[in-house]
Order: structure tokens, then sequence, then C-alpha cells
């Protein structure tokens, strides 16, 4: 199963390498969305409905947003 995934990373992306860089790269945009999202709309309200809707992990990163955004609100 290995060689498959590391055969077709290969085609497209050259290398393993950049396969995850890929992969780091739509985690971090969708890190900074989810953050736009928790400052300019009501974080509390949108908390709840993602905590509703999400996957353990994914509740995970954006409690951890949801935190460091409010560490900058208090900060500014």
């Amino acid at each position: 199963m290995m060689y498959w995934a590391s055969y077709i990373a290969c085609k497209l992306f050259g290398t393993m390498e950049g396969l995850l860089r890929v992969i780091f790269c739509l985690f971090f945009i969708q890190s900074l969305f989810l953050l736009l999202l928790l400052l300019f709309l009501e974080s509390e309200c949108i908390m709840q409905w993602l905590l509703k809707t999400s996957s353990v992990a994914e509740v995970y990163y954006m409690r951890r947003i949801h935190y460091w955004a409010l560490a900058l609100e208090e900060r500014l």
C-alpha cells in the first residue's frame, strides 16, 4: 500500500515531501480561514455550531485557534 502512495505522490508532486507540503499548505489555509471566521463573526456562536458539526480532530484545532484568537483580542 505504501508503494502505491509513494508512486502516486512521485507522479503528482515529484516526491513524498511535495505531497506533505501540499497537505500542510491546505491545512494552513483552512486554519487561516477558520481564524478569520472566528475573528470577524461572533466567535461563541460560530464555535458552538462548529462543535456540533465537526470531527474530534477538527474541534481540537478549532479550539486552539479560538483560544489563540481570544489571546490576540486581549492583547489588542
